[in-house]
This record gives C-alpha cells, structure tokens and sequence, in this order.
C-alpha cells in the first residue's frame, strides 16, 4: 500500500518509554476517551487563535483538535466544526465561545459537545469553510460577535444572538453591554498617509462618537495630535474598567470611559539592543494587561527574545524596565505575570508555505525571554500503510516495526521499509544508497548492499529475505544477507522506481513504460519461477493500474488492488483481474447541509487482512468491511479528527491523526454495538420523475445529536454525497435532488469516538427511486 507519513507535531513523543530521539516531551495529550490509547503529544494544526479564563488556556488551529489546560500542558479535545476558525473567547469559567461562519459554537464540557447559535442575516459563508467572526467578551452573560459590516450580541450566554445596530469596523473593546471602542483606519490611498481614530459607542453601535486624544509624543520626540502621525492605536482594558489606549510613543489612561485622558510617555530602552537589530524608535503596537493590573506595552521595535518586539511593563501608574512585548498574532493573560501568545514562525502563505505561528510563553510579562510552549513543527509521530510507527526528531529518525512499544534508531535517507511476514518485530529497509538493513525488535542491522539497478522497490519474498526491485535490474536478499540476481521482465524501459508484490512462488512487478521523451501505459509482468521466466498479465485492468494502487495478495492465489474507488480481485495469481467492490465515497458535505462540488474525494488506500476483512481510507475517512465489500461500515477517529494511515489487525487498529500528528490504538471489542439506520422515500416533490425527493430515516443507539449523510448511489454501485443532515433523538427529514444516473440513497451514521464510548458508524439499506 502507498506509503501514508505522519504531519509534523509540534511536541513530539510516543508512549512512555519509547519517545524518539531528539524530539520534545509531550505535554498536550488527548483527554480520556473510552476505549481508545494515545500514543503521542497532539498539537493543533497552525495554531490561529487563543482564549483563556483563570489558569485555562485555548488553543485552536486551523486544523487538529482544540488543546485546553494549563499553558505548560494540556489535553487534546473535539474541535468545532469550523475548518477556518473565527475567534474563540471563553464566556465565565467554563463555557467557550467559537465563531464559526455565521454562527458561534459553545461548549461546557471542554469540547465533547458543541451547541450552535446562530447570527441571524449573516451572510458571510458557512461554519466549515467560511472564517469566523471575531468576539469580543463583555461579562459572564454578554458578548459580540463582528464581522466589519455587522456586530451581533448575546445576552444570555451564547444561547441566542440578536444584530445590532453597528456597522462598520468591529469593537475592539468593550466595557459594558451598551459601551464599545473601536479603532478606524482613514488616510489616503498610500500606506504612509492613513491614521487610525478611535471611536466610542454608549448605546451599542447606534451611534459613534471620536474621543478627544491629548497629544502625543512621536518618535523622534516629536509632540503633536493623535491622528496627526502614522500609527494605529492599541486598546486594552485593566481590571476594573480602565481604558488603556497606546498611540505614537504615549500611554493613554482614561477611569471614565473615554471621557478624559492621562497621558504617559514611554521612556527609551534601558537595555540598548545588539548593533545586528538596533534600529530607531518605533510606536506602540499592542497593549496586554493581565488580571493583576498589570500591562505589558509593545512596539515595532526588534525584540530580544520570543515576543513581538521591545516594550515596557505598565501597572497603572508608572512604567517599569524594558521587556520584550506580547506576540504579534495574538496575546492573552490567563493569570498574573502570565502571557501566552502566537508569534510569526515562518511562510508567507506564497513562495515559502503557508504562515505558521509558534505557541510561546512568559511568566514574567516577557522581562526574560519568551520560552516555546510548543512547535507546530519540527518533532513528529506517525505510521505508515506498513503500519511502521515512526518518531522524527533532530537526533535522527526512530521506527518501531511492532505498533510503537520498541523503537530503535534508524538509519539515515531510509527510503522504503516492509515488514516481513509471520515474524512480529522484524522488518527490512532499504536506503537511497543501496544499504539494506534488518529491523530486530527495534535494533537496525546493515545485511547488504545493491547498486546498479536504479531507483528501487522493497518487497518481502515470504522466507525472512526480500526482492529489490529497480528500473534496470533486481536483486533477491536471502534470510542469510546474501544477494542473488534475478532477470529483469523490462530492464531500463520504466520511467520511475516500480512496484512490486510477492505472494508464496508469485512476484509482479509493474510500472509506466519509459518512451524516452515522455512515458507510456502501464504494464504489468508476473513470474511463479524466481525470475525465469515473465509473463505480461493482460486485461484493461492492470494496464490502468496506477503506481499507488499496488496489489495485497491474502493467499496463493488471491489477490486485491484498487482502481478509484473500484477494488478488483485476482483469484488466478495475478493473470486477470474483476471488481469486488467499490468503496463509497461518504461526506464532502458543509456545516449547512449542502455539498461542497469543489472538494476532493474519492478512495486513498485499501489495507486487506484477508478475503473478508479489509480498511479503506478515504478523503471523508476510514471504512471498514468483514463480508469481503459487500457492507462497509464507517470508523471513527478519535475527536473528530481526520484519519490519515491506519492497519488493521484482528480487532485492533492502530491509526494517525495527521492534522495533530497523533497516533492511536483501540481494539473495536471495546466499541458500543453498531447501530441501524432505517431510510424511506416519503414523496417525489414534482411530476411523477421529479429528481427531488423527500426522505426520513431513524437512527438507532447513537447520541441525542448525531451526523447523518445521504448519498446517491448509481448502477455501477459508486456514489455521491448530497448533504448532512442532523439527527435529533435518532430522527431525520430531509429534501435532495438526485443526479442523472442515480438508482437510489443511501444514509451513513459516520460513528462518534468520545470520552463515554466509541459508536461505530452504519449505513442503510438502499432506497431505490425508480
């Protein structure tokens, strides 16, 4: 199978005991769920945006699961269904608020249940795909919600939210319910000329009013008026109410809610930075204040450690030493002295990849330097479609070949690995280089060398030895390291390393034909005799078989490979090939119902156990069948998160959560029985042909809310999701158009992995619509 490796985890680790070199303890691990083992530290994608309350830090990502706990560690929780993630701001102690789309998403349980709130006569997308809005937290009961044209309020918790009479930029701040201040950008159409206002609300964005600011002192000691100099103001509000406006080079207190103004002059740095970063005075950028009272203020200024740049520390009245300032990407102070925050780690989202940020921490508003409370990058654990654990880390590669209870040092530039059958713990790898090396219970051996046969395959010859298979020769290594030539069916006439398979006498080796300027179909050759003899398997099939759908062989004779969607089977050793089954295609669906046409989908890889038992990965995630494709059934990863390589062996499974560089284990007799959906046509909405139709299903032993998702299903047995619908109490009702060639629907249950139980997913007989 195509080998599947892990993301990057930004606190590396496996399993006590077993953590790979070089790479981070880990700190954020997964909260209890039943029936499920945690092999590693999970992160949350590129973290985007922070919340906190008491000692508790959020974090969330554009993907990977929601982390809350402590700064210095954590756990791992079920994310909102947001794939871009708005705001997330906690509302009292323990519920937390995340704007997704034209909704905002709330949870009282850290994550293991999510509620809804709608903004009504939003217009800005959907909660899966769309941005969400930004909050801003007024009390334990009152909060906003704004995009730039529109702000909402919740007077009841985040239960409902009403439209406000705002427009325009959202708040910043805000002091009560009705008092709000908000920062305008104006100037003209180059950068240098815009100035920021500052504008006051008293009666919830009916009106604006621009606040009278004193002068202030300008970087090279100029004083003059606020808006008078390029700048943006930062806001922030102290316990108890104070307002705290930076501007220029001036700290602006006002006890009265904007009416008057103290103003302060940040003094120049008393530590001199190093000659390689100094540069000239720079404008304050960000204000943080923290529960005590205290206020780290930040400018553009280059800092000296992991903060956003050089500052000075505010308690009220007057400043302290110099410090580095809060985080540029976002900032908060769950406790005194205490600041977490997202600072730039690299990308550009162009040339370079995506921005990422790193999580950094101070406990003493930055006066040290600011300390890494976890990479998005740079240490890893993850498996392969081998179902090779593997630890990346700065000390070098450490793989584990028996489910990550043993990991040894592995050689570097190792480029294929197979575990050899019927001898648990054993594997062999092959490098860039030619070096074979035997894996003992995680002890790396070097058995050989192989040169001359170009890019090459590794395949387990069933005897403890291997086949290495190249673009211009193949080699055998035997149980004892020796090396034998084996004749090549096509020397130097495929384009790239090829793929192979043994089977018992069987070996296949397959690839695209070299035609010199560019290549050709596939072919597929097949031999029972050790090389002797080739024969080119005919059929359409294997001429169309694609380097990443290789062949599983589960006997002698029997053998499974995929096309698409479409698994096909030989029953002859590899001579011919019929479809066994198509793998269904389940949920590409949005947070409204609707489908997203855009996204890809389709059938990833298939493992096969045996002729009955077989796992396949898809874009909607993981399916698994024990009657050979006749039923498949939907499995589901921990915490919502997307399944990436998984192997299953017996009724454990071992998968990874790419998007959180996590790894699991569980074994499905710890899961809750499957459930049962039963699906009817309720009516035709149109002539008696009409595509459109009503249907109504009933779910059976899963959670008071559930997911459910109808697809279409053709003649030739593949399908195509339509839409998600919710399941409340197990009932549902809902209105599809079926597409040209569909014979009928089918609706899948895609199964819940929770901290009370693991529920399988189901799906439905087929409903026909003639």
């Amino acid at each position: 199978m195509r080998v599947m490796l892990a993301a990057v985890l930004a606190a590396g680790g496996v399993a006590a005991g077993a953590a790979p070199a070089g790479a981070a303890d880990p700190t954020w691990r997964a909260g209890s769920l039943a029936g499920w083992e945690s092999l590693g530290a999970l992160l949350p994608g590129r973290p985007a945006e922070l919340a906190a309350t008491g000692s508790t830090v959020a974090v969330i990502g554009t993907d990977g699961p929601l982390r809350i706990g402590d700064p210095g560690g954590g756990r791992a929780v079920r994310r909102p269904r947001s794939r871009f993630p708005g705001g997330i701001a906690y509302l009292g102690p323990r519920r937390l608020l995340a704007g997704a789309g034209c909704a905002v998403q709330r949870t009282d349980d850290d994550g293991a249940t999510w509620a809804r709130g709608v903004l009504p006569g939003c217009d800005h997308g959907d909660a899966t795909y769309g941005p969400g809005p930004s909050l801003v937290v007024v009390d334990d009961r009152t909060a906003l919600a704004s995009y730039r044209d529109r702000t909402w309020r919740t007077s009841d918790a985040g239960e409902t939210w009403a439209v406000t009479p705002a427009r325009g930029d959202a708040p910043a701040v805000a002091l009560t319910a009705d008092v709000w201040f908000r920062v305008v950008v104006t100037g003209g159409p180059v950068y240098k000329d815009e100035r920021s206002v500052v504008l006051r609300t008293t009666d919830a964005g009916r009106t604006w009013d621009r606040l009278a600011l004193p002068d202030v002192l300008w970087p090279g000691g100029v004083r003059r008026p606020a808006e008078d100099g390029r700048a943006t103001a930062a806001l922030a509000v102290r316990p108890g109410g104070a307002l705290v406006v930076g501007y220029g080079r001036t700290l602006l207190t006002s006890v009265d809610a904007g009416t008057t103004f103290a103003a302060r002059d940040l003094p120049p740095n008393d530590t001199p930075a190093p000659p390689a970063i100094a540069g000239p005075e720079e404008p304050i950028e960000r204000v943080l204040c923290d529960p005590a009272g205290s206020c780290v203020v930040g400018t553009g200024e280059l800092g000296l450690g992991g903060g956003a740049g050089r500052g000075r520390v505010f308690d009220g009245e007057a400043f302290g030493p110099t410090v580095d300032g809060p985080p540029e990407r976002a900032a908060v102070s769950p406790a005194p002295g205490v600041v977490v925050g997202l600072t730039y780690a690299g990308g550009d989202d162009y040339k370079s990849g995506p921005v990422t940020y790193r999580l950094v921490r101070s406990d003493d508003l930055g006066a040290t330097p600011y300390r890494s409370a976890g990479e998005w990058y740079g240490g890893a654990v993850g498996m392969d479609g081998a179902g090779f654990v593997t630890g990346f880390g700065p000390g070098g590669d450490r793989v584990s070949g028996d489910g990550g209870e043993r990991f040894g040092t592995a050689p570097p530039g190792v480029v294929r690995r197979v575990r050899l059958r019927g001898r648990p713990g054993r594997a062999l790898a092959l490098t860039a280089t030619g070096a074979l090396w035997r894996v003992v219970d995680g002890a790396w051996t070097l058995r050989n060398r192989v040169s001359g046969i170009g890019p090459a395959t590794l395949v387990d010859a069933g005897d403890g030895g291997a086949f290495v298979v190249g673009t211009r020769g193949i080699r055998r290594l035997s149980a004892a390291g020796a090396i034998e030539t084996v004749r090549h069916p096509a020397p130097g006439r495929l384009d790239r390393p090829p793929w192979a398979v043994d089977r018992g006498r069987t070996l296949l080796v397959g690839g695209l034909r070299d035609h010199g300027k560019g290549s050709g179909g596939f072919v597929l050759f097949r031999t029972t005799d050790g090389g002797r003899r080739w024969t080119r398997v005919p059929g359409p099939v294997a001429e169309r078989l694609s380097e990443s759908g290789s062949i599983t062989f589960v006997d002698e004779r029997v053998g499974y490979a995929l096309r698409g969607d479409v698994v096909v089977r030989t029953t002859d050793a590899g001579r011919s090939f019929r479809r066994a089954s198509v793998v269904p295609v389940l949920d590409t669906t949005k947070d409204d119902g609707t489908s997203d046409e855009s996204a890809e989908v389709g059938t990833l890889d298939v493992t096969f156990s045996d002729r009955r038992t077989w796992l396949a990965q898809t874009t909607s995630g993981l399916l698994r069948t024990v009657d050979g494709g006749r039923r498949w059934m939907p499995v589901p990863a921990p915490l919502g998160l997307s399944a990436g390589a998984a192997v299953l062996r017996g009724d454990r499974l071992l998968l990874e959560t790419p998007s959180a560089a996590g790894l699991w284990r569980t074994s499905l007799r710890s899961w809750q029985r499957t459930p049962s959906i039963a699906l009817r046509l309720v009516r035709r909405l149109g002539p008696e042909r009409a595509r459109t139709v009503r249907v109504a299903g009933v779910v059976r032993s899963i959670p008071p809310r559930g997911h459910v998702v109808l697809t279409a299903v053709r003649a030739d047995g593949t399908t195509t999701p339509l839409r998600g619908v919710a399941a409340v109490r197990g009932r549902f009702v809902a209105t599809v158009r079926l597409p040209s060639g569909a014979r009928g629907l089918r609706a899948w249950y895609l199964g819940s992995a929770e901290r009370e139980a693991t529920i399988p997913g189901a799906g439905s007989p087929l409903v026909r619509v003639p």
